[in-house]
């Protein structure tokens, strides 16, 4: 399994230039730079997680499967497509209780933010949600499908859902009545008032027809969330929503209260307690938030991202045996990698999701962690994860490129200005959430 994740990079840029491609021999602008490397940077973040997570999530469907199914169902066809009925009707509880539940919104907001609309935003997504994912669809094991049905059935509902991310397809006739189309998933996207909450299926639209959620794509949709988020920064794109919550329980009295807000839905305030102001830039005709990069510094993004992807990959493509199947779950804690190649592929790709996307706004404090980024790299690809002897001419080449970047790099340094939000925190306190976060 995680041999094919691995070999979803070279594919996903594949499809993604299909897309540019396809877009702009029909005159349309669906993409753009700054959004487009924000959405991959978080997709590399999400698979990181789901590196370690995807053992867990196999360890505990097969916990559940062998001491709580009710029975085991027999394995055919039939059992399979009925296990991808009851995936589908979980899922769409899964996912409209992530719009209805504050805690839970503040994972999966990561996933609206983006105010484009292309298969760039089907990776934007919180590891996080992995979590929450598996308390819902455990139900599958104990109802008796066994662990490998439900693995195969999330790679065919992941894959569907990725490729709805699209505006290159129009409505689909009767199908739209069926199937999650890209027109209802559109919907599920759009800020205008009457497409917020709305379409929460995952493969089959009739969930949200029966239980009264269903909208048809009428007017022109606006992507993103109401309050929108200018910021690059994936990890606050992660917690900025937490930040909110947790300062609005500090204004909240009452410990029953305070807990309530967590679990409520977005926007619910105690009775008595005057409702958050109304969101005055949810207009419709916004300026979308879209850094723009100079052609040589937009080039050495986009040269990372896939350099970071790459890495990626061959992290997931080394161990791909540890999830063949749920028997080899003992053998990732045998035969896993060496702890400080484990460490280097996390620190590295870690680093990256931190510092690229974050580059195209010109933060001086991003251009600074960057270099020590590629030293990082020019060190740990060649000689921890490649193991080559120091002095090798192969290790020295590597080492050489990504010394090279760094060059590159300063050579670009004048447009890294340190002007913006991080330069103006006065607290030691605020200096740091601002580099962490903004």
């Amino acid at each position: 399994m995680l041999t094919f994740l691995g070999l979803i990079a070279p594919i996903f840029f594949i499809v993604v230039g299909l897309e540019y491609l396809i877009g702009k021999m029909m005159g349309k602008e669906i993409y753009h730079f700054s959004d487009a490397i924000t959405n991959m940077t978080a997709g590399m973040a999400e698979r990181l997680f789901d590196f370690f997570y995807a053992i867990i999530m196999l360890f505990v469907f097969k916990w559940v499967f062998d001491n709580f199914a009710i029975t085991e169902l027999p394995r055919t066809p039939l059992m399979w497509f009925l296990c991808m009925l009851l995936y589908d009707f979980l899922y769409y509880w899964y996912h409209r209780t992530g719009h209805e539940a504050n805690f839970l919104w503040a994972v999966h907001i990561v996933h609206h933010q983006s105010e484009n609309y292309n298969l760039t935003v089907g990776s934007r997504q919180s590891g996080f949600q992995a979590i929450a994912r598996t308390l819902f669809l455990s139900v599958l094991p104990i109802v008796g499908f066994v662990p490998e049905f439900a693995w195969t059935v999330f790679i065919v509902g992941g894959t569907h859902q990725f490729f709805l991310h699209t505006q290159l397809i129009g409505k689909l006739g009767f199908l739209e009545y069926i199937f999650v189309t890209p027109s209802s998933h559109r919907v599920h996207h759009g800020r205008n008032d009457q497409y917020l909450d709305k379409n929460y299926g995952g493969i089959f639209i009739w969930w949200d027809m029966i239980f009264g959620t269903y909208q048809k794509e009428e007017d022109t949709v606006r992507y993103g969330i109401t309050t929108g988020l200018p910021s690059n920064n994936i990890y606050w794109a992660y917690f900025h929503y937490w930040e909110d919550l947790f300062k609005q329980a500090k204004s909240i009295k009452g410990i029953k209260n305070k807990f309530k807000l967590f679990i409520m839905r977005p926007g619910w305030t105690p009775s008595g307690m005057q409702p958050p102001a109304e969101d005055k830039n949810n207009t419709l005709d916004r300026p979308l938030y879209d850094p723009k990069a100079p052609l040589s510094l937009a080039i050495y993004v986009l040269i990372q991202v896939f350099l970071g992807m790459s890495l990626l990959s061959a992290m997931l493509i080394k161990k791909g045996k540890v999830t063949d199947g749920y028997e080899s779950l003992m053998s990732f804690y045998t035969e896993f990698m060496p702890l400080e190649e484990v460490l280097t592929y996390t620190v590295l790709v870690t680093m990256a999701t931190l510092t690229v996307p974050v580059l195209i706004e010109k933060k001086r404090w991003a251009y600074q962690v960057e270099h020590v980024r590629l030293a990082l790299t020019a060190i740990g690809v060649p000689f921890i994860l490649m193991g080559l002897e120091v002095g090798d001419p192969i290790g020295s080449l590597f080492a050489g490129v990504f010394l090279a970047f760094s060059v590159w790099l300063y050579r670009m340094r004048h447009n890294f200005t340190g002007k913006g939000k991080d330069s103006r925190s006065n607290s030691r306190l605020e200096t740091v959430r601002s580099f962490l976060f903004k």
